[in-house]
Protein backbone atom coordinates (compact mmCIF):
# COMPACT_ATOMS: atom_id res chain seq x y z
CA UNK A 1 0.00 0.00 0.00
CA UNK A 2 1.42 3.59 -1.04
CA UNK A 3 1.20 6.43 1.29
CA UNK A 4 -1.96 8.68 0.56
CA UNK A 5 -2.49 12.02 1.57
CA UNK A 6 -6.09 13.38 2.76
CA UNK A 7 -7.69 16.70 1.37
CA UNK A 8 -8.88 18.42 4.59
CA UNK A 9 -12.44 19.89 2.63
CA UNK A 10 -13.87 16.54 0.74
CA UNK A 11 -11.45 14.21 2.99
CA UNK A 12 -10.47 11.99 -0.26
CA UNK A 13 -6.87 10.95 -0.95
CA UNK A 14 -4.91 13.33 -2.09
CA UNK A 15 -2.64 12.88 -5.59
CA UNK A 16 0.38 15.24 -5.93
CA UNK A 17 -0.44 15.91 -9.44
CA UNK A 18 -3.94 17.76 -8.11
CA UNK A 19 -3.26 19.26 -4.83
CA UNK A 20 -2.08 22.59 -3.46
CA UNK A 21 -1.00 24.25 -0.33
CA UNK A 22 -1.81 27.44 1.44
CA UNK A 23 1.20 29.33 3.18
CA UNK A 24 0.29 28.07 6.55
CA UNK A 25 1.11 24.86 5.37
CA UNK A 26 -2.23 22.59 5.31
CA UNK A 27 -2.71 20.85 1.86
CA UNK A 28 -6.24 20.30 -0.14
CA UNK A 29 -6.87 19.45 -3.79
CA UNK A 30 -6.79 22.29 -5.80
CA UNK A 31 -9.94 22.56 -6.98
CA UNK A 32 -11.50 22.53 -3.56
CA UNK A 33 -9.31 25.46 -2.18
CA UNK A 34 -9.98 27.39 -5.11
CA UNK A 35 -13.98 26.58 -4.69
CA UNK A 36 -13.26 27.35 -0.81
CA UNK A 37 -11.45 30.61 -2.16
CA UNK A 38 -14.51 31.95 -3.40
CA UNK A 39 -16.38 32.47 -0.06
CA UNK A 40 -13.56 32.84 2.13
CA UNK A 41 -10.76 34.13 2.05
CA UNK A 42 -8.45 32.07 5.44
CA UNK A 43 -7.45 28.64 5.61
CA UNK A 44 -10.23 26.00 5.90
CA UNK A 45 -8.09 24.90 9.11
CA UNK A 46 -6.77 27.38 11.09
CA UNK A 47 -8.60 30.22 9.87
CA UNK A 48 -5.70 32.72 8.76
CA UNK A 49 -5.62 34.96 6.24
CA UNK A 50 -5.66 33.35 2.44
CA UNK A 51 -6.37 34.00 -1.00
CA UNK A 52 -5.49 32.45 -3.86
CA UNK A 53 -1.93 34.06 -4.54
CA UNK A 54 -0.95 32.47 -1.21
CA UNK A 55 -1.38 28.94 -3.11
CA UNK A 56 1.26 26.53 -3.13
CA UNK A 57 0.72 24.72 -6.91
CA UNK A 58 3.90 22.38 -6.90
CA UNK A 59 4.42 20.31 -3.70
CA UNK A 60 7.41 17.63 -3.23
CA UNK A 61 6.46 15.08 -0.66
CA UNK A 62 8.41 12.31 0.87
CA UNK A 63 6.90 9.83 2.23
CA UNK A 64 7.91 6.44 3.18
CA UNK A 65 6.06 3.48 1.40
CA UNK A 66 4.18 1.24 2.73
CA UNK A 67 2.78 3.41 5.21
CA UNK A 68 -0.70 5.60 5.81
CA UNK A 69 -0.16 9.32 6.13
CA UNK A 70 -3.46 11.31 6.72
CA UNK A 71 -2.80 14.64 7.73
CA UNK A 72 -4.64 15.66 10.88
CA UNK A 73 -5.49 11.40 11.52
CA UNK A 74 -2.61 11.65 14.25
CA UNK A 75 -3.68 10.04 17.91
CA UNK A 76 -2.37 12.03 20.43
CA UNK A 77 -2.28 9.43 22.44
CA UNK A 78 0.40 7.42 20.29
CA UNK A 79 2.39 10.75 20.19
CA UNK A 80 2.75 10.94 23.92
CA UNK A 81 3.71 7.25 24.02
CA UNK A 82 6.22 8.20 20.99
CA UNK A 83 7.64 11.02 23.05
CA UNK A 84 7.74 9.45 25.59
CA UNK A 85 9.47 6.54 24.14
CA UNK A 86 11.96 8.48 22.28
CA UNK A 87 12.30 10.64 25.39
CA UNK A 88 13.23 7.55 27.82
CA UNK A 89 15.95 6.12 24.85
CA UNK A 90 17.32 9.54 25.07
CA UNK A 91 17.64 9.54 28.83
CA UNK A 92 19.06 5.64 28.51
CA UNK A 93 21.57 7.07 25.81
CA UNK A 94 22.53 9.85 28.38
CA UNK A 95 23.40 7.50 30.84
CA UNK A 96 25.01 5.24 28.65
CA UNK A 97 27.18 7.95 27.69
CA UNK A 98 27.98 9.25 31.23
CA UNK A 99 28.95 5.51 32.15
CA UNK A 100 31.18 5.49 29.02
CA UNK A 101 32.79 8.65 30.26
CA UNK A 102 32.87 7.09 33.64
CA UNK A 103 34.86 4.21 32.57
CA UNK A 104 36.97 5.85 30.32
CA UNK A 105 38.12 7.68 33.28
CA UNK A 106 38.93 5.45 35.09
CA UNK A 107 40.98 3.63 32.54
CA UNK A 108 42.93 6.77 31.93
CA UNK A 109 43.83 6.79 35.62
CA UNK A 110 44.74 3.34 35.69
CA UNK A 111 46.89 4.74 31.99
CA UNK A 112 48.42 7.42 34.11
CA UNK A 113 49.56 5.30 37.36
CA UNK A 114 51.05 2.83 34.63
CA UNK A 115 52.95 5.39 33.33
CA UNK A 116 54.38 6.28 36.25
CA UNK A 117 55.41 2.88 37.17
CA UNK A 118 56.67 2.56 34.34
CA UNK A 119 58.72 5.83 34.07
CA UNK A 120 59.67 4.38 37.43
CA UNK A 121 60.92 0.74 36.68
CA UNK A 122 62.71 2.56 33.89
CA UNK A 123 65.08 4.74 36.05
CA UNK A 124 65.32 1.41 38.68
CA UNK A 125 66.43 -1.13 35.75
CA UNK A 126 68.77 1.94 34.47
CA UNK A 127 70.22 2.22 38.19
CA UNK A 128 70.40 -1.69 38.04
CA UNK A 129 72.49 -1.50 34.55
CA UNK A 130 74.78 0.93 35.79
CA UNK A 131 75.43 -1.20 38.89
CA UNK A 132 75.61 -4.45 36.68
CA UNK A 133 78.78 -2.51 34.65
CA UNK A 134 80.45 -1.33 38.05
CA UNK A 135 80.36 -5.42 38.99
CA UNK A 136 81.38 -6.77 35.58
CA UNK A 137 83.77 -4.00 35.81
CA UNK A 138 85.07 -5.22 39.51
CA UNK A 139 84.85 -8.86 37.92
CA UNK A 140 87.15 -8.10 35.49
CA UNK A 141 89.79 -6.49 37.60
CA UNK A 142 89.37 -9.21 40.02
CA UNK A 143 90.16 -11.89 37.34
CA UNK A 144 92.85 -9.68 36.02
CA UNK A 145 94.07 -9.82 39.77
CA UNK A 146 94.20 -13.56 40.33
CA UNK A 147 95.43 -14.08 36.93
CA UNK A 148 98.67 -11.54 38.14
CA UNK A 149 98.40 -13.40 41.38
CA UNK A 150 98.81 -16.73 39.88
CA UNK A 151 101.52 -15.58 37.82
CA UNK A 152 103.71 -14.28 41.20
CA UNK A 153 102.85 -17.25 43.40
CA UNK A 154 105.09 -19.19 40.13
CA UNK A 155 107.53 -16.91 40.47
CA UNK A 156 107.86 -17.37 44.28
CA UNK A 157 107.58 -20.80 43.72
CA UNK A 158 110.94 -20.77 41.16
CA UNK A 159 112.00 -18.06 43.50
CA UNK A 160 112.16 -20.95 46.19
CA UNK A 161 113.13 -23.76 44.36
CA UNK A 162 116.18 -21.79 43.24
CA UNK A 163 116.96 -21.05 47.10
CA UNK A 164 116.53 -24.73 47.49
CA UNK A 165 119.27 -25.29 45.40
CA UNK A 166 121.69 -22.65 45.66
CA UNK A 167 121.58 -23.80 49.64
CA UNK A 168 122.07 -27.75 48.80
CA UNK A 169 124.66 -28.97 49.69
CA UNK A 170 125.16 -32.69 49.73
CA UNK A 171 122.00 -34.03 47.36
CA UNK A 172 120.05 -31.88 45.04
CA UNK A 173 118.35 -34.45 43.63
CA UNK A 174 116.99 -35.43 46.94
CA UNK A 175 115.96 -32.20 47.96
CA UNK A 176 114.33 -31.64 44.39
CA UNK A 177 111.99 -34.34 45.24
CA UNK A 178 111.47 -33.09 48.30
CA UNK A 179 110.32 -29.71 46.83
CA UNK A 180 108.21 -31.31 44.07
CA UNK A 181 106.00 -33.73 46.75
CA UNK A 182 105.64 -30.47 49.10
CA UNK A 183 104.10 -28.24 46.61
CA UNK A 184 102.21 -31.36 44.46
CA UNK A 185 103.72 -30.46 42.06
CA UNK A 186 104.14 -32.82 38.54
CA UNK A 187 107.30 -33.32 36.86
CA UNK A 188 105.64 -32.13 33.67
CA UNK A 189 104.60 -28.87 35.90
CA UNK A 190 107.67 -28.55 38.24
CA UNK A 191 110.08 -28.87 34.23
CA UNK A 192 107.68 -26.37 32.98
CA UNK A 193 108.10 -23.85 35.92
CA UNK A 194 112.07 -24.59 35.81
CA UNK A 195 111.96 -23.37 31.89
CA UNK A 196 110.34 -19.73 32.87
Amino acid sequence: MTARLQCLICLDTLLLSESAAVRCGHVFHLHCILQWFENCKTCPVCRKKATTRDLIRQLFFQVEENKSFIFNSIDPFEMHNQLQNALDNLEKEKRAVAEAKDQANVYITANLLLKEKVTSLESISQLNMQQIKHLEGMLTKQLDLEKELQKYRKRLQATAFYKLLSSAKDEPVLEIDKYISSEGLEVKNFIALLRR
